[in-house]
């Protein structure tokens, strides 16, 4: 039979995992910007200001994402490390 507090952990190791895949999210779309970046002075030198503008929203709208993923995992992050500190005072 598996105890309340096995289940916990594990529940606690997987929020752990998804987390750190939501960092790895992050790390890739900020390379993405850098990317991006280099992209724009390409385009500078070509004189396609359109294009520009395009990789600059793309750049907001990246930007806007991870500052919501980065406030989601603070959020739950938070929420799951209260969790493990109960299972740990509560043992």
């Amino acid at each position: 039979m598996i105890s309340t507090v096995d289940t916990s952990l594990e529940l606690i190791v997987i929020l752990t995992h998804r987390f750190e895949r939501l960092r790895g999210i992050i790390q890739l779309r900020n390379q993405r910007i850098k990317e991006m970046e280099q992209q724009a002075v390409y385009f500078f030198e070509k004189g396609q200001l359109q294009e520009i503008e395009l990789l600059m929203q793309q750049k907001e709208g990246i930007l806007s994402t991870n500052k919501q993923l980065s406030l989601f995992i603070k959020k739950w992050e938070q929420k799951s490390n209260r969790k493990e500190e109960q299972l740990y005072t509560s043992v």
